[in-house]
């Protein structure tokens, strides 16, 4: 069981799970967040909604944690396949806190857990780096970092230095033409093989109001090479995952 992590938002931590599910084609994914959105991947998903903030889910000696996560948790016990799961940055601390409170249930089933951390230029995200791979070590099989320059340049030595332990990859920046990115940021990865550069062209409309098939051409082969840069990115998690 490999769960996918990061305190600040909008790093690309879905994107890493979406890589994995698509690596491990197989795999449920839970996805632990306020709403659902690796809709793509359909009846592989089981969505938990996270109603409390972190601060919320951190106060009351863990109480508000409880009432969140124990059903995620006593579902994740049941799973007996190699699972993906996927927690919204508002809640991975304190879930992870629970998965440690916990983590004797998985030991006694022979269910060894993994964590992944996506690192991102921000500092705060190289401060959530630092807090949730501490937090896992006493209870972590493996521990994996994916750093994800879509913003900016991830200092790989930092990251190593952070977490000495875990296994360290990179997903490269990608750039796509201005006006692209609203019409495919909401595919995923999982349906980026299906797309149809002659429809594509027909909403990339060129500056007379044509379909612009040069910009769908080169748009598609972006995608593809993104798509397989991500799943190249999570290789050894998805191999550990499998065993």
């Amino acid at each position: 069981m490999l769960f996918v992590v990061q305190e600040t938002g909008g790093v690309g931590k879905s994107t890493v799970a979406r890589a994995l599910a698509e690596a491990v084609e197989n795999a449920p994914v839970y996805e632990i967040e306020s709403s659902l959105r690796l809709l793509e991947l359909g009846d592989r998903v089981q969505h938990f909604p996270i109603r409390a903030d972190t601060a919320e889910l951190m106060q009351t000696g863990g109480e508000a944690a409880m009432v969140e996560f124990n059903p995620v948790i006593n579902a994740l016990v049941r799973e007996t396949r190699p699972a993906i799961v996927d927690i919204g940055a508002n809640g991975a601390a304190p879930f992870l806190a629970a998965v440690g409170r916990a983590a004797g249930l998985f030991a006694r089933r022979g269910r060894p857990l993994g964590v992944l951390v996506v690192a991102a230029a921000p500092e705060s995200a190289y401060d959530s780096l630092e807090t949730l791979t501490a937090m896992a070590v006493p209870w972590a099989a493996r521990q994996f970092v994916v750093a994800n320059e879509y913003r900016d340049t991830v200092d790989l030595a930092r990251v190593r230095q952070i977490a000495p332990g875990a296994s360290v990859s990179r997903l490269p920046r990608f750039s796509f033409a201005a006006g692209v990115r609203p019409v495919v940021d909401p595919l995923g990865l999982a349906l980026i093989p299906q797309l149809d550069e002659e429809a594509l062209a027909e909403r990339l409309r060129d500056r007379r109001g044509e379909p612009d098939y040069a910009l769908a051409a080169t748009t598609v082969g972006v995608l593809a090479e993104f798509r397989l840069e991500a799943m190249r990115s999570v290789r050894e998690a998805a191999e550990w995952l499998i065993g």
